[in-house]
């Protein structure tokens, strides 16, 4: 049976604690006037009919957004050594990078788990 998604791509970031991180992604549409949202946010474990299943939990980064080329789509995400450092290796994380466009058409373009780790 066919299946259509609009889930957003999966991409996990990796990275050692403490190290600036940054991200180039090339969109390839026209993003002038839309607005950039991508965070780092911990997992937290809920339960649905006693079953475990992860849910959004606390923001543990923001990531800073530079519009290289609205016209384009490019955008650099990045997080600060600071920010890195905060993140646990022993805690769960994942993150999304989502736009919203000038008519206000929200989309999550990417997605996936975070794991800082030691060097």
């Amino acid at each position: 049976m066919p299946t259509f998604s609009a889930l957003p791509a999966d991409l996990t970031l990796a990275f050692v604690p403490g190290d600036e991180f940054a991200l180039g992604i090339d969109l390839s549409i026209d993003g002038t006037g839309f607005s950039w949202t991508a965070i780092v946010y911990e997992v937290a474990p809920s339960y649905q009919n006693g079953v475990a299943i992860a849910s959004q939990g606390a923001t543990a980064a923001t990531f800073a957004i530079e519009v290289t080329s609205a016209a384009l789509g490019q955008l650099v995400l990045s997080l600060t050594e600071t920010q890195t450092a905060a993140l646990s290796p022993t805690k769960s994380y994942r993150w999304f990078f989502r736009g919203v466009s000038p008519g206000t058409v929200t989309r999550t373009y990417l997605s996936g788990v975070v794991s800082p780790t030691s060097p």
